[in-house]
């Protein structure tokens, strides 16, 4: 199927581009040009016109979709989130999550990484909505993970691309789930409270999550990566050097747009290390170098 898509601007290439065409066949960008593209005449689908922006689909790193509804009286401590899990059915937590999914797909993001209860479920009702699944499977040194993973891990991956990393909440087990890391090559989340500063970190995928208040900062910048929420974090430098990825955790506009532009304000990235952080950085550290850009082959 071709599929040409015409804009007023185009960024996410080397250089914004005015009044240029996006052919698209069967899912890969085949050519990207101010001029008239050489075999999409006759397009199946042509979108946009001459007020449209065209620009790669960003990636959420971390989101609480199943608690999308309560996320204003969550913030604001007015609700015990474990409360209303403890309440959940699963199909509350499926249309929880449905709405959530809507509610991003409409801001523009394309991949989303969630954790939570009912995983499975999350993930098939952010499919659903056309939006790439991420599966984080909880270490709190509680659950039973290790067998959640690979039950997981067996469904939602393929040799092609992986769906499913973990978020580590707990010291204890910060060894035991870098070996996963290691064994299976994927990606780990790391929670603001776990300290990684004494750490091996030699063959691992690890994002942090926070801004500059991280006590492995200088290790994560080294041998990791950082994943921050502009509205939740607070920095007394620019965090450029990281590379930051954009996590959403329950804020309550649960908008990617507002936060970029927070990061912004608060001069800790210009806007386009803004924009990079919520597309080629982010899709960077999962792996997925050929997302996050409008490139010919991507």
């Amino acid at each position: 199927m071709q599929i040409l898509l015409k804009s007023g601007v185009t960024i996410g290439s080397d250089k914004p581009m005015r009044n240029a065409n996006v052919g698209i066949e069967d899912g890969i960008i085949k050519g990207v040009s101010t001029k008239e593209l050489e075999g999409f005449e006759y397009p199946d689908l042509e979108v946009g016109g001459k007020n449209r922006l065209v620009s790669p689909a960003m990636v959420v790193m971390n989101s609480f979709l199943y608690l999308y509804p309560f996320r204003y009286r969550v913030f604001t401590g007015k609700l015990n989130p474990q409360k209303v899990i403890d309440l959940m059915s699963s199909n509350d937590v499926y249309y929880f999550a449905l709405a959530g999914a809507y509610h991003l797909l409409k801001r523009g993001v394309g991949t989303v990484v969630f954790s939570g209860p009912h995983l499975d479920l999350t993930a098939r009702a952010v499919s659903e909505v056309g939006i790439r699944p991420v599966l984080a499977v909880t270490v709190d040194g509680e659950n039973d993970w290790e067998k959640e993973f690979s039950t997981l891990y067996n469904r939602w991956s393929s040799g092609d691309e992986n769906r499913v990393i973990l978020r580590l909440c707990d010291q204890e087990s910060v060894r035991d789930v870098l070996d996963v890391s290691r064994n299976y090559h994927i990606q780990v989340l790391v929670d603001r409270d776990v300290d990684l500063s004494n750490a091996d970190l030699t063959g691992t995928q690890v994002i942090g999550l926070g801004g500059g208040s991280r006590k492995d900062l200088n290790k994560l910048a080294n041998s990791g990566s950082l994943s921050w929420t502009p509205s939740f974090e607070v920095s007394n430098f620019p965090l450029s050097k990281y590379k930051p990825s954009l996590s959403l955790d329950l804020t309550p506009s649960f908008d990617p747009l507002f936060e970029l532009k927070l990061a912004v304000t608060r001069l800790l990235l210009v806007p386009e290390e803004a924009f990079n952080s919520a597309t080629l950085w982010g899709y960077s550290q999962l792996g997925r170098q050929k997302y996050g850009k409008i490139e010919v082959g991507t």
